[in-house]
């Protein structure tokens, strides 16, 4: 029960104040957020295959299109996770913040396996099959002409924390606000593949 704690403790202080310096994605769809996050101030990577984090086209792509594909199975889960891949320590674990809390994934690593990531993934999100779209696959999220906040919208968030994100892309064209006067966004829709991608988001550098 000790080691728990401590696991948890050391969880926490490690990877909540990399916001100063870390990068990653934060999705929001419904009551859920996923938030991944990695340090970015290394001089070098030292777990290899960052790039899949990194690139747009790699998990970002993925996971929209994962989202996506079970929009109707995801859309009544209430949780909030937490990806940290430690680039410095050489690590990832993937935390669930809600009930059943507690870590489904937490390990050393020196090579990120993707495959692994989405699994872990699926798994919090109790997807039972778990398939990787192709290098071929399209998938598709939404273009808004006002600034968004994952208050009010499926935001989807992809650059460094905290930084001035381009906070125009949600899941969906849902919006909801407790102000009656709010202006009400126009959405366009999106359809991409992992080389169009680039056009709405850049890649993360180091």
């Amino acid at each position: 029960m000790i080691a728990k704690y401590i696991l948890l403790l050391l969880f926490f202080f490690t990877s909540f104040p990399a916001f100063s310096e870390g990068s990653g994605l934060n999705i929001n769809f419904n009551k859920l957020d996923l938030r991944l996050e990695f340090n970015d101030n290394g001089m070098k990577d030292q777990i290899m295959g960052m790039e899949y984090i990194r690139e747009p086209s790699g998990l970002l792509f993925d996971l929209i299109s994962l989202i996506q594909s079970n929009r109707k199975h995801i859309s009544n889960i209430d949780q909030e996770i937490y990806i940290n891949a430690d680039n410095i320590n050489k690590s990832l674990s993937i935390y669930l913040k809600k009930q059943p809390e507690g870590f489904i994934y937490n390990k050393k690593i020196t090579h990120l396996d993707k495959k692994e990531l989405l699994n872990g993934i699926c798994k919090a999100l109790k997807i039972s099959s778990c398939k990787t779209p192709s290098k071929d696959s399209e998938t598709y999220f939404y273009r808004s002409n006002l600034y968004l906040s994952n208050s009010t919208t499926d935001l989807i968030e992809f650059g460094c924390f905290p930084c001035t994100n381009d906070l125009i892309y949600s899941l969906s064209k849902r919006y909801t606000s407790n102000n009656p006067n709010a202006q009400q966004p126009t959405f366009t829709k999106e359809t991409v593949n992992r080389q169009t991608i680039y056009h709405y988001f850049n890649k993360i550098f180091p």
